[in-house]
């Protein structure tokens, strides 16, 4: 059997790196004013627009400060000055936030069948059953302000509860019922934000969030394609035929949103389906008028100091105008073999989250801050079952799973290669329990949708191996249990990512020196 070595298996899977292939959905601090504080990581920092909130992590403003935070599902929280409170659940079944001190207004996006959205105080849990309301925490009394819809309002030590229409308060003191509800005196309704203007840099970063979530309908996606494709620095289309025998038109482009960040963009229109995918590259710092100096040394860098751009942040999304798969990687930076006397630097995430139609099946966060992935930080999630499974080794050693299944009770991942040894198609499943799981093939092909082997790469000098690369297109097919039979397919060019310098031209000593055969 013919052994595959480093090059060619990360040739056929360098969207896998690129593109770093929510149970808990994601929060961003859209907007602030003052001092606004995080506790994360046992500590306090200072907050800024473009923060991730998780699950776990305690919000703290001034007195003259406040905050809006954005939820993947659509609700927005505003936290006003002189409050303290805790984000205590953000699984899309169930949003909640501890106030301790302070006001929270909430405007409740609509809830998926059987989930919830509260905010608990130390005397009454307020369970939205419409969506905009306001709650109020000082000197043990719990106050809620109703706008739009409905909220109950639970006294915990008394069991009682009552409902609470739009345009209505009641006040809660501890081991008292809640208050009838009272009329809002009018001069008491307030705008739910104030006029903010955020940096330019920040608020391209929270539409970005938006737009990776959101916008997946073909009309939005063409329509911005058709003003972005104007501002391309990098772009590349053309008609090819697919692996399955379908035509498809290939439409791809790089643009700069900011400063510090650009972002890929690739179409494809066949005769009866549409597939998109988006990636946002986020840097350390302003990117150079030649973007190749940032992107040439963003995954790997030989030499014995840190690169001068680090890739900090990359956010994608692939779909087919139903079904979308959301990557989201943070915290990058480039660690070094040896930090005493290094001799290379690799790009390392401490924080990522892999969804499927917004709902998280894997992620982890380096809590020790080691800069590697021990057992304990990873997380997979049985969403049929509702219950976080354990990931079988802490180590992600991919020539351990070629053909292999990892044995466990509850996740098993398989890297097969169905077309045969020699061909460059690589298929990935990841099974979560018994009836959750999806499915990844790679392709690299031609125009005319043929499957490169082992063979067309052998022997070739390297001006043979630069021009295949530049003829070479990438395929990948997502299928998955909750997709329906439905499929995301997408092809995109080597060409635009060599061009662009996120994938390097391979070297023919690497290729020949990468096979062996048994």
């Amino acid at each position: 059997m013919k052994k595959i070595a480093s090059f060619c298996l990360s040739f056929a899977l360098v969207l896998l790196l690129c593109l770093l292939s929510f149970a808990e959905q994601k929060a961003i601090i859209q907007k602030l004013s003052g001092k606004v504080e995080v506790f994360s990581m046992g500590k306090w920092r200072i907050a800024k627009v473009g923060d991730i909130i998780s699950s776990g992590q305690k919000i703290k403003t001034s007195k003259t400060g406040y905050c809006i935070i954005l939820l993947q599902d659509g609700h927005t929280v505003r936290i006003s000055g002189g409050s303290e409170t805790s984000v205590t659940s953000l699984v899309s079944e169930k949003t909640e936030f501890q106030l301790t001190l302070g006001r929270i207004r909430s405007k409740v996006a609509k809830l998926i069948s059987g989930g919830s959205f509260n905010v608990r105080t130390p005397t009454a849990v307020c369970s939205v059953r419409g969506t905009d309301f306001a709650v109020e925490y000082d000197n043990q009394m719990t106050k809620v302000e109703v706008y739009e819809g409905k909220v109950a309002a639970l006294q915990e030590a008394t069991g009682q509860e009552i409902e609470i229409p739009a345009g209505s308060y009641s006040e809660i003191l501890p081991n008292q019922p809640p208050s009838e509800p009272q009329n809002i005196p009018p001069e008491n309704i307030r705008p739910f934000e104030e006029t903010i203007v955020p940096k330019p840099e920040e608020e391209v970063k929270v539409e970005a969030l938006n737009e990776m979530m959101n916008e997946i309908s073909r009309e939005a996606v063409l329509s911005r394609a058709e003003e972005e494709i104007k501002l391309a620095e990098y772009q590349n289309g053309k008609a090819l035929i697919d692996v399955n025998g379908n035509r498809v038109r290939l439409e791809e482009y790089i643009v700069r949103p900011a400063p510090n960040m650009f972002k890929y963009v690739v179409l494809n229109t066949r005769a009866d389906t549409f597939n998109f995918g988006k990636m946002w590259f986020v840097f350390n710092k302003d990117l150079p008028k030649d973007l190749t100096l940032a992107t040439k040394n963003m995954f790997y860098y030989e030499g014995s100091t840190k690169p001068e751009w680090i890739l900090n942040t990359v956010g994608s999304v692939m779909s087919n105008t139903i079904d979308q798969i959301n990557e989201l990687a943070l915290d990058g930076d480039m660690v070094p073999d040896n930090p005493a006397e290094p001799t290379h630097w690799k790009l390392f995430f401490k924080e990522y989250h892999f969804a499927v139609n917004k709902q998280v099946w894997w992620e982890y966060k380096d809590s020790n801050g080691n800069n590697e992935l021990d057992l304990s930080e990873i997380k997979f999630y049985d969403l049929t079952q509702k219950t976080k499974i354990s990931y079988p080794d802490d180590r992600y050693d991919i020539s351990v799973w070629m053909g292999n299944e990892i044995p466990s009770t509850n996740f098993s991942q398989t890297l097969t290669m169905p077309s045969g040894p020699d061909a460059f198609h690589f298929r990935l499943k990841d099974t979560y329990g018994e009836n959750q799981w999806i499915q990844s093939d790679e392709y690299i092909i031609n125009d005319d949708g043929k499957i490169y082997t082992v063979g067309d790469l052998t022997g070739l000098t390297k001006e043979q191996l630069n021009e295949k690369a530049y003829q070479a297109n990438f395929e990948r097919i997502y299928t998955a249990s909750v997709f329906e039979g439905r499929k995301i397919d997408l092809v995109f060019s080597a060409k635009l990512l060599i061009d662009s310098g996120i994938l390097s031209l391979p070297n023919p000593k690497n290729v020949t020196q990468g096979l062996s055969v048994e």
